[in-house]
């Protein structure tokens, strides 16, 4: 299996990029007339843009012995990120930062339930039992995080400011996203 540690590295520092983006969008554009509201219009245009960058980036990867479903999973995370962090870059309100991750949200989770289904056909019916305790204890355990993140989010701990709902869904955000590796990362165990 082809170690895929310098993509998956920039998972583990979404964190870091979305603070950034919020950093720069914030500072970068405070003066000019405000973001802009993504209209279907530019939706298609992010979606064009980010599909043609994400074909010249699968591309990268295809000459150094990368399988199928890893330049699948390269290039279905690659779309996500960078269509959040596309509409970031353009309605980079508030608002706009928490619309763009919860739609990654969604596209995530997506991915997860793929990840899911494909080790689910792929275990024996008695281990399958197995795979649905632990992904049971990982959605109580998201709940329950959740729940954290929001607290830890209130005035009395994060302070004021509108871009603790920023901190908050991105917490959220990461959390699935550390899943959808795992269960990715668990479905390359089975032989090719």
């Amino acid at each position: 299996m082809v170690c895929l540690k310098k993509y998956y590295y920039t998972f583990i520092n979404m964190k870091k990029i979305i603070f950034i983006a919020l950093f720069i969008c914030n500072n970068a554009f405070a003066q000019v007339d405000g973001p802009l509201q993504i209209t279907p219009a530019i939706e298609e245009r992010i979606a064009k843009q980010v599909a043609e960058q994400a074909k010249n980036y699968i591309n990268t990867f295809i000459n150094e012995g990368y399988l199928e479903n890893e330049l699948q999973f390269i290039k279905d995370t690659f779309i996500i990120n960078h269509t959040m962090l596309g509409k970031m870059n353009i309605d980079y309100s508030t608002n706009g930062f928490n619309f763009a991750m919860t739609e990654a949200m969604v596209a995530y989770d997506k991915l997860l339930n793929k990840y899911y289904n494909l080790i689910l056909k792929k275990l024996e019916p008695a281990d399958k039992k197995i795979l649905i305790a632990s992904q049971k204890n990982w959605l109580l355990f998201r709940t329950t995080e959740e729940k954290l993140i929001d607290k830890l989010g209130e005035e009395k701990y994060f302070g004021g400011g509108t871009a603790r709902s920023n901190v908050q869904i991105e917490g959220n955000l990461n959390l699935l996203i550390h899943r959808v590796c795992e269960l990715y990362e668990r479905n390359q165990m089975f032989a090719q």
